[in-house]
């Protein structure tokens, strides 16, 4: 009888450490498991927020281009740099652009007599400019448009006054 409780004493023992071993090793499965979801929510954070400044920025190269194309004429056109699309509720977005120059490079586009609105007898043509359009979301979020304008129409003719 003796000898049996000892040996019922000696497992009672090891059972001991292996309950012990077996929250450990939980513990490190949840640790781990904490880790990844960390780890996840973190890259999922970062990139919403890459994608909204990359969103203003994409804005405010969308209001730069508006304002080019509206006050475009090559002859009085200066270059504008890091005007604020919305200054009473957005300080951060921000646009530029430089003053296109005339692509001599591809022909000019030739009039169709519907768009004159002057008399007939010279070579009517639409010169084309190119210049590019930048625009800011915040810190580290530019982006940059490269743009062609068409500019007329435009008297082509050497003669002409």
């Amino acid at each position: 009888m003796y000898l049996v409780r000892q040996l019922r004493i000696k497992k009672r023992k090891s059972e001991q450490g292996f309950v012990l071993l077996m929250t450990l090793f939980a513990i490190m499965i949840l640790i781990a498991v904490s880790y990844l979801a960390l780890t996840i929510a973190t890259q999922d954070i970062k990139t919403s927020g890459r994608y909204y400044c990359e969103r203003r920025g994409f804005s405010a190269v969308d209001a730069g281009l508006t304002a080019l194309c509206l006050d475009f004429d090559p002859n009085v056109l200066v270059p504008v740099s890091n005007v604020q699309v919305d200054p009473a509720n957005d300080s951060v977005s921000k646009y530029s652009y430089t003053k296109p120059t005339r692509n001599s490079s591809t022909p000019s586009i030739q009039a169709t007599r519907s768009d004159l609105t002057v008399g007939s007898g010279y070579n009517w043509v639409y010169q084309l400019y190119n210049g590019s359009v930048s625009g800011t979301g915040g810190s580290g979020c530019e982006m940059t448009v490269d743009v062609t304008l068409r500019y007329g129409p435009v008297n082509d003719d050497p003669g002409y006054r």
